[in-house]
C-alpha cells in the first residue's frame, strides 16, 4: 500500500507561524533523533 507521508499528522503544524528559531529547535530536535536510533541499533548493526 502506498502511503502518502505528506498527509500524515505532523508534529509540526503551522511552520508559516513559527519564527525562524523555533523552526532550527525543531530541526535539531528531529536530528537528535537520528544520532539515538543509531546509536540503539549499533548492536544490530554490528552482528
Amino acid at each position: 500500500m502506498f502511503v502518502k507521508i505528506s498527509e500524515q499528522p505532523s508534529l509540526y503544524n503551522d511552520l508559516e507561524k513559527k519564527s525562524v528559531r523555533e523552526i532550527l529547535e525543531d530541526i535539531n530536535t528531529e536530528d537528535q533523533k537520528v544520532a539515538l536510533a543509531v546509536q540503539r541499533a549499533i548492536p544490530q548493526i554490528e552482528k
